[in-house]
């Protein structure tokens, strides 16, 4: 065998080298050939057939390892044409021999002997290409022949075959062109089937991706829908989604300010919680950049991203080496995200991270509980439609076509037994007829045009006519002058795959359908939602859902009363009822509607079953049409009955705690019975409207308690003008006072107003506290009689003043708690003054104390105004009050109760109210845990304070931006005998401390310019300091303002307005440390 001549490959010579210097073409026409080894080469046929049987991907290494044993070659291999980074290169796809080491390769087509091959579409053989070839220098070991041979797919040169020599000694011959050539058939249909299983693959996961992705959402709908509590949603979420995606830790964090994630829970595997505070700079500046962009941050290796920044510590911290982290903004601000890690590195595709903003976006509304995450039941069934050849069988044939050698399995493929003589004639004979006249055209274009032979064609069984697809791969042998000699090849039974096309076509479809009824439920959605009161809401469901499910009658019911009566909301009709006015009411009280309601279960019936009902049903007229129930009164003279219905189609309205509605109902549907998907669908359209109906309630509810507020801003209004009114007509009859006993009483009946205000401020603020949970308890072990006792000295001058009988009842043995002895004492009075308050003058009061086991339960009674039956369950409620009057007698403001019920449950108790109705009178009664060793000494006494020595004269500053307030207390100071100057900014106050000499300085920390924070640390920091006592003034008294004055330097805090008794004790005691200290 010669190898031709190319011409056409000159373009490809390096400049200044003919193309015919770089081939040995001459010489191989030369050398002397050995004949052909037949044997050796069907062997090898039937070794890649047999390797064609199973991987794909081990026909390519087969080639090649069989050509350097049939060549005698050092190397062999098969080189793939490609596209890399826009240029055309060819792969090493597989190599044999000591050349192995370098598959998996590539080099330039341009600067190829592989690229001149292509270009020639013919054989050529190469001596020493790396000096003609400078990409095939490095390559190691040197090649001192090459003989190359292209092959195709259809027409068009795709790649080529080779076999190299590495010494001098070895020469190829042209048998060895030959049997290349000839094996080369086999590369091009490996490569050829590995192309469609790639795709076939590909399309197949590309499917149970989008498979995959709709039932996991479906699957978190299902998950969270039902539950109330936002950490068991966040828990939910996260563990699916991490379990979906198979990463080490999912977690959802809440964003504070935009700038720490706050995480209260996360799902892990193989790394530890990172349950906390995280600010989110120290995940570097990008993800604060994305974060506030409402971008997802997508890092694959933490250590090869630049965008993760130079100090890796937050991410050491918290095992993340790649991670996913997207953003949920909510009116425009960064509100919350979700995260997804790996402690490895990982490649994060587009869809995992359009998943986690989808899930983020959908765990939020669950936690929020503004809507439910909302999702088409996907269907249950996997399928797989990778296209795998298995059951090969091989089949021989010399040309011309007479006699066909088959084996077994290709006997099976064509219905025949074993022992089957097969022809020609047999083959086209067991073809579908439709299939005969395709395949005989491919077989003769493929020996005539030598293109390898690929054909899908039906087999029929002439017994029962079944039928199966078979794939048939084969290809022509030549003889040396070009006579076709064989035809040979391979079959395989593909009928699941042909089966799995026709069922993806289906699938498709169905898909498209589904599409669109999603969109129409989105559409509904928006309708629903849109609308504004619970009517239009339930106009709205039951005209969509009649709509989409194509049905001529539907029905939305609520539940009604305590007893869970239905009552009839909306019905929509097609025109089939024009002639229908009245309602539709069916029997109420069992049948379908009743094991809808109980169970919270769809049910779906067809006309069969409505006409031969079960045995739960059999107490409903299901035989005869829905509306056959109208009221006389309601029924119009020109009443016509509806034509028959088919079918019951009814889903319940299920609330956010799992709750029935109702329900709705569709009957008589256009075509056909109800289905599976439109029961799917309607359940979906139900949980819709039952989210709709709970906002539209809850709408309702937020309406009343904004009734409520500004009831209660006006109350505060009047009640805060009440003692005002006093204080002012005190101050003018001070102005004009002739006595000082008129005086006297003057001023204390402006203290009693001024501390009424007080004690309201302070009843405002404890209920802000306890509400925001900064309350802190200072609990200790004491004995409830002496609190009772406490609270009684508070209570009872209004009690006396009211005449009212005072009946106390306590055990004589002590009853121990641990708790607070001055909220307790808060608590017990309050119940004592509404007890007074409300009780008409000379009225009866009883205060019982008695154990129940472990608890003792506290009773507070009397035979007062009473609580209306509709008020209790409300009387603790913020800004409740019961039964209001213009003239307002008994005052307050609504949140004595709430407090009360706060600071007991804060303890571990609990209280409820009972009465008879309104003039009956009211008992509150609190249970409280006694402690557990009752044996211990209470550990505080409610004894009067200790005498106090009266004060040695002081230096006292007054540093005050209200010149009143400075100038009031100053004067107060005075008076008391000190010495006192008052000023108004921090500079003054700076340079009154040095000249005054001050012992005591009262600083106002809300200063203009400089606060009373800064003015403590200058004064601290002044040497000769060390004696200053230090007060901070403020209105604001929390942990964390005492905490900050502490820290500026301050030895004292007071909530504005000062309680001039403790100023008082204040400067006693400074004054007393200074007469100690000399």
């Amino acid at each position: 065998m010669s190898l031709p001549r190319c011409d056409g490959a000159a373009a490809l010579s390096p400049p200044g080298v003919r193309i015919e210097e770089m081939l040995a073409a001459e010489a191989l026409a030369l050398r002397p050939s050995r004949l052909p080894d037949h044997a050796a080469e069907n062997r090898a046929l039937i070794a890649l057939a047999a390797a064609m049987a199973g991987s794909l991907e081990d026909v390519l290494p087969k080639l090649a390892s069989l050509l350097v044993e049939l060549c005698r070659a050092d190397s062999a291999g098969v080189s793939v044409l490609e596209m890399e980074d826009g240029r055309e290169v060819f792969r090493w796809v597989a190599v044999a021999g000591a050349f192995a080491h370098n598959a998996g390769g590539t080099m330039p087509r341009r600067a190829s002997p592989c690229g001149a091959v292509l270009d020639c579409d013919a054989a050529l053989l190469f001596s020493h290409p790396a000096r003609h070839f400078a990409a095939g220098a490095a390559v190691e070991p040197a090649i001192v022949e090459a003989l190359t041979v292209p092959f195709h797919a259809g027409s068009a040169p795709i790649g080529t075959v080779w076999v190299i020599a590495h010494s001098e000694e070895r020469k190829f011959e042209a048998e060895d062109a030959r049997l290349v050539s000839s094996l080369s058939r086999f590369a091009a249909t490996a490569v050829h089937a590995l192309a469609q299983a790639r795709d076939a693959k590909r399309a197949s996961e590309a499917l149970r991706e989008s498979e995959g992705r709709h039932r996991f959402l479906a699957e978190l709908a299902a998950a969270t829908q039902p539950l109330i509590d936002p950490g068991e949603v966040m828990a939910v979420t996260a563990r699916l989604l991490a379990e979906h995606l198979g990463v080490d830790r999912c977690a959802y964090a809440e964003v504070e300010d935009e700038r720490v994630f706050v995480i209260t829970g996360d799902h892990t595997r193989g790394v530890r919680s990172i349950v906390g505070r995280w600010p989110v700079a120290d995940f570097g500046p990008e993800l604060v950049r994305l974060m506030l962009a409402n971008e997802p941050y997508v890092i694959d290796d933490v250590d090869a991203d630049p965008r993760a920044g130079g100090d890796l510590a937050a991410y050491r911290a918290t095992e993340i080496q790649a991670v996913i982290c997207v953003p949920l903004h909510k009116s425009g601000r960064f509100t919350a995200a979700m995260a997804v890690h790996q402690k490895v590195p990982r490649r994060w595709t587009p869809d995992e991270v359009g998943l986690v903003r989808l899930v983020v976006g959908r765990c939020w509304e669950a936690i929020e509980r503004a809507r439910a995450a909302r999702s088409v039941r996907e269907r249950d069934e996997r399928l797989d439609y990778a296209v795998r050849l298995s059951g090969l069988g091989f089949w021989y044939c010399d040309l011309p076509f007479d006699e066909l050698i088959w084996d077994d399995r290709v006997k099976e493929h064509f219905w025949l037994p074993p022992d089957a003589r097969v022809t020609i004639g047999t083959f086209y004979e067991r073809l579908h007829p439709d299939d005969r006249e395709p395949t005989r055209r491919a077989i003769e274009a493929s020996i005539r045009e030598r293109i390898p032979y690929d054909m899908d064609y039906r087999t029929v069984d002439p017994v029962t006519g079944a039928f199966k697809w078979v794939r048939a791969l084969g290809g022509t042998a030549y003889a040396p002058d070009g006579t076709p000699r064989r035809f040979d090849g391979v079959t395989v039974d593909v009928t699941a795959r042909k089966l799995d096309e026709e069922r993806v076509a289906r699938l498709l479809e169905l898909e498209r359908e589904q599409g669109r009824l999603l969109k129409q439920v989105a559409d509904a959605a928006l309708t629903i939602h849109a609308s504004g009161s619970l009517g239009s809401v339930l106009q709205g469901i039951t005209e969509e859902a009649r709509r989409i499910i194509g049905a001529h009658q539907a029905v939305t019911r609520l539940n009604a009363g305590i007893d869970g009566a239905q009552a009839v909301n909306t019905v929509s009709m097609s025109g089939k009822y024009d002639g229908w006015r009245g309602p539709a009411v069916p029997s109420l009280q069992n049948g379908v509607y009743t094991v809808v309601c109980r169970t919270n279960r769809p049910v779906r019936l067809t006309q069969v079953e409505l006409e031969a009902p079960p045995a739960w049903l059999t107490q409903v007229e299901l035989g005869q049409p829905y509306l056959n129930q109208v009221e006389p009164a309601a029924a119009p003279p020109t009443q016509v009955a509806p034509p028959p219905m088919r079918g019951w189609l009814v889903a319940p309205f299920i609330g956010r705690s799992g709750e029935n509605l109702g329900l709705i109902h569709l009957c008589d549907k256009r075509d056909g019975e109800f289905t599976e998907s439109d029961e799917a669908i309607l359940v979906q359209l139900a949980h819709l409207a039952s989210v709709a109906i709970e906002n539209a309630q809850l709408y309702d509810q937020l309406r009343d308690q904004d009734r409520r507020k500004d009831e209660f801003l006006a109350t505060l209004a009047h009640e805060l003008r009440n003692p005002l009114a006093p204080i002012r007509t005190g101050l003018e009859i001070l102005k004009v006072a002739g006595s000082a006993d008129q005086a006297r009483k003057i001023l204390d009946m402006m203290d009693r107003q001024v501390g009424h205000m007080v004690r309201m401020v302070d009843d405002l603020l404890d209920v802000s506290r306890i509400t925001r949970g900064k309350v802190e308890l200072r609990k200790e072990r004491i004995d409830l009689r002496a609190v009772l006792n406490s609270a009684l000295e508070t209570s009872r001058p209004l009690i006396e003043a009211a005449a009212h009988e005072l009946a106390v009842r306590l055990p004589p043995a002590p009853l121990l708690l641990d708790a607070d002895p001055t909220r307790l004492a808060q608590v017990f009075a309050n119940l004592l003054n509404n007890a007074a308050k409300y009780t008409p003058a000379g009225g009866s009061i009883r205060l019982a104390a008695q154990r129940d086991g472990a608890a003792v339960v506290v009773r507070v009674a009397d035979n007062g105004v009473g609580i209306p039956a509709d008020m209790l369950s409300n009387v603790f409620d913020m800004f409740t009050q019961v039964g209001r009057s213009i003239d307002r007698a008994q005052g307050g403001l609504g949140i004595g109760l709430t407090l009360v019920k706060r600071l007991v449950e804060l303890h571990g108790g609990s209280i409820h109210a009972e009465s008879d109705g309104a003039g009956r009178g009211s008992t509150f009664a609190i249970r409280l845990p006694l402690a557990a060793a009752e044996e211990a000494a209470p550990r505080r006494s409610f004894a009067g304070a200790a005498s106090v020595a009266p004060p040695a004269a002081l230096r006292i500053l007054v540093v005050d931006d209200s010149v009143d307030g400075a100038e009031s207390l100053a004067l107060l100071l005075r008076i008391s005998g000190h010495e006192t100057r008052a000023v108004h900014t921090g500079p003054d106050a700076l340079t009154a401390t040095r000249e005054l000499g001050a012992d005591i300085v009262f600083l106002d920390i809300g200063l203009p310019g400089m606060n009373g924070y800064e003015v403590a640390r200058r004064l601290r920091a002044e040497p000769d300091r060390s004696g200053l006592f230090l007060v901070a003034l403020t209105g604001w008294g929390t942990e964390d303002d005492r905490r900050q004055a502490r820290e500026a330097g301050f030895d004292h805090h007071l909530t504005k307005p000062v309680d001039t008794a403790e100023v008082k004790r204040l400067v006693a005691r400074v004054a007393a440390a200074r007469r100690q200290g000399g």
